[in-house]
């Protein structure tokens, strides 16, 4: 099911003290540094099962009314210390559009780009799309 969204908790002074308990929900994280939007959230995955986060969100100002190409440039930012782990990606495009090329770690398949994988590192998601 589907669990609400509550502010993250990101000061080390609440979440290291002792007898912390976390916030019932998905926390979330969403600011904006150096003119880029940074959306991040905490997930306490138990060893042996498996949890499925899907993020949506349109861009502030649609590119898809312009009618040159344009680059999308963003990154999935693997957290750090932790083990590689599977990891599914995907940016959908409208239809009308199409990607001109894309990172290599991307597979383009109809209207989206897809990772899938094991996340190792952090992933460049660039891509330059254009109306057919």
């Amino acid at each position: 099911g589907k669990k609400k969204i509550v502010t993250a908790v990101i000061d080390p002074n609440r979440f290291e003290a002792n007898r912390f308990s976390p916030p019932d929900g998905l926390e979330v994280e969403e600011r904006e540094d150096h003119g880029k939007k940074i959306i991040g959230f905490f997930l306490t995955v138990p060893q042996g099962s498996r949890k499925t986060v899907e993020i949506s969100y349109a861009l502030k100002h649609s590119p898809m009314q312009q009618t040159e190409p344009f680059q999308y440039d963003g990154w999935i930012i693997k957290q750090p210390g932790t083990d590689e782990y599977p990891f599914t990606f995907q940016i959908t495009i409208p239809e009308g559009f199409r990607f001109v090329s894309h990172s290599d770690d991307l597979t383009a398949v109809d209207n989206y780009l897809q990772f899938s994988g094991q996340q190792t590192k952090d992933l460049q998601v660039k891509a330059t799309i254009t109306g057919k």
